[in-house]
């Protein structure tokens, strides 16, 4: 955000100095909070992006940040699609069983190329596990949010589930698909 934000200093946490500030926020989720004294909204109501705002005083409304990266060259010539299939918790997947694979092949046929940007090729617990949908690219893995924002940036548009890559392509600009159905309608 640096170089997007010339006007602000950036410091790290160890180069805080208390006495330079007249307030401090503390800027979370306070679950325990029923009387509402450190965050003035229900974050299940409002969301998570809309809670700062609200804590810290300031318009809630969603503006896209201005990111900007050293390597933003395409990196796929032809027309495609990102798509990420996995979340923190079961009730955010899609549990829709043919769902995925019947999006990857409707959009092959449509002439994209569809690519998984997911961390994780596979993730779950137990007896439930949720993997790369067949015939999708996959270009998971360990790998920097940077990587993750250029592939979104010049995709044709995201699908995605209620997770923080479907925020990162709303920052880098790109149509955002969302399938959800956890959260409160106006949560996302």
């Amino acid at each position: 955000f640096r170089d997007a934000y010339p006007d602000i200093e950036f410091i790290t946490h160890e180069e805080v100095k208390p006495e330079r500030y007249y307030a401090t926020y503390s800027v979370g989720l306070f679950f325990d909070d029923k009387d509402c004294v450190y965050q003035p909204t229900d974050f299940r109501h409002v969301g998570l992006h809309r809670t700062a705002g609200y804590i810290l005083g300031v318009d809630p409304t969603e503006q896209r940040p201005r990111i900007v990266f050293k390597d933003d060259e395409r990196p796929i010539a032809e027309p495609y699609v990102c798509i990420a299939v996995q979340s923190t918790t079961q009730s955010k997947y899609w549990n829709n069983p043919h769902g995925w694979r019947e999006i990857v092949n409707f959009l092959k046929a449509a002439g994209y190329r569809v690519v998984c940007i997911d961390q994780k090729a596979t993730h779950g617990t137990q007896l439930i596990w949720n993997h790369i949908p067949n015939g999708a690219e996959d270009q998971t893995g360990d790998k920097p949010l940077a990587e993750r924002f250029r592939y979104l940036k010049h995709a044709d548009f995201f699908i995605g589930l209620s997770s923080g890559l479907s925020w990162l392509a709303w920052a880098s600009g790109t149509p955002v698909v969302m399938i959800s159905g956890f959260t409160h309608p106006t949560n996302e």
